[in-house]
């Protein structure tokens, strides 16, 4: 579909399409969800060689050799933290900003660590060029987190990693959930949760398919 023909009505479309296919089961996160992929523009946050492609349901390229995952990845993903209006968010990679301003979009309070300078200043741009000034985001460790701002009710990975370290772990609140896709040979999206007794529980969802 060509970038001009994208009006309205196509992106509700593609948000419902992706949102079904995501599986998400809570109403007001499905709605929350199909708003958010209505309003991102996600031309604006990948190459123009790609533009193309932003309302298909398959991973684009965002540049610096990172691939940006499926949309309904993406919202398989948020539907299972249970992203909503107000909780605290620490997301780990940029991702070139898109996942981020859906977030943002949602309503939720964003912390960004990126490891990666160059993504993390194209992360910077986009944004604030979209309007989603709020979002905090910062170059370092992906493995220690954002220590300055934890607790977080939800921790989102937006890249495969072999395993989740204690320090990210550790700023996962009481109640909060994790969700990252995991694994040395092969990857499973796994969903990590910390109980009223402090101990954190891990579940595997599906084999990681980006």
């Amino acid at each position: 579909m060509a970038l001009g023909a994208l009006d309205c009505e196509d992106r509700v479309k593609f948000a419902e399409h992706v949102v079904e296919a995501a599986g998400v089961i809570d109403l007001d996160i499905e709605a929350a969800l199909i708003s958010a992929f209505s309003v991102v523009r996600r031309e604006d946050f990948v190459p123009t060689e790609h533009r193309g492609d932003v309302l298909r349901d398959i991973p684009v390229s965002v540049g610096y050799g990172f691939m940006l995952m499926r949309p309904s990845v993406l919202a398989r993903m948020y539907g299972a933290v249970g992203v909503k209006r107000g909780i605290k968010v620490l997301e780990i990679g940029s991702g070139g900003g898109y996942p981020a301003a859906l977030m943002a979009s949602i309503g939720c309070d964003l912390f960004c660590v990126e490891h990666n300078a160059q993504l993390a200043r194209l992360a910077r741009r986009k944004l604030d060029e979209s309007g989603y000034q709020g979002v905090l985001l910062r170059v370092g460790d992906t493995n220690k987190g954002w220590k300055d701002h934890a607790p977080y009710q939800a921790i989102v990975f937006t890249f495969a990693v072999e395993e989740i370290s204690a320090a990210i772990l550790e700023q996962l609140d009481i109640g909060g959930r994790l969700i990252a896709p995991v694994g040395k040979q092969e990857s499973f999206l796994r969903l990590y949760s910390r109980n009223e007794r402090g101990k954190v529980e891990s579940y595997k969802l599906e084999q990681w398919n980006p």
